[in-house]
């Protein structure tokens, strides 16, 4: 006999939306739609984050987007919104000429979207910290930098 997967819909579905991992999907579609999200362009000519992002994976063979621990950033043409997720603890070091000193830069935990936002304050340099285990006691981290000015 076959196993049924979640997606078939299987007797009972309906108790599983009633999970933190529903709540935290929800939350952080709550705070993807708050963004421009469709104008943010992928961090690759003009790289935002210029250290620390890992390797990228690029053989064909599968893994789990757990298993995958380099850094992804995106950015509005404009510079009003650049949003980078860190899947691991690690220190990242932004352009310091594309973050302009209006900007606003806070840490938001994916495991807790709706939660307070914690302040970010890159170094001199330009180099920037996870600020350590999120709600859930993993390690990513969604950096948020906002520039109202742009």
């Amino acid at each position: 006999m076959r196993r049924r997967r979640p997606w078939e819909f299987p007797d009972g579905w309906e108790s599983r939306l009633d999970t933190s991992a529903v709540a935290q999907l929800r939350a952080i579609r709550e705070l993807w739609q708050s963004w421009p999200w469709w104008e943010l362009v992928p961090d690759i000519d003009e790289p935002l984050v210029v250290a620390g992002r890992g390797t990228p994976w690029t053989s064909d063979e599968m893994i789990d987007v757990l298993d995958d621990e380099y850094v992804t950033a995106a950015r509005t043409p404009d510079g009003s919104l650049a949003v980078v997720y860190v899947p691991t603890q690690r220190t990242i070091r932004l352009d310091p000429a594309l973050v302009p000193e209006s900007a606003t830069l806070e840490w938001i935990d994916p495991a807790d979207a709706t939660g307070p936002r914690q302040p970010a304050t890159p170094d001199g340099n330009g180099d920037i910290s996870t600020p350590g285990p999120n709600a859930d006691g993993d390690e990513d981290w969604l950096l948020m930098i906002t520039d109202r000015q742009a």
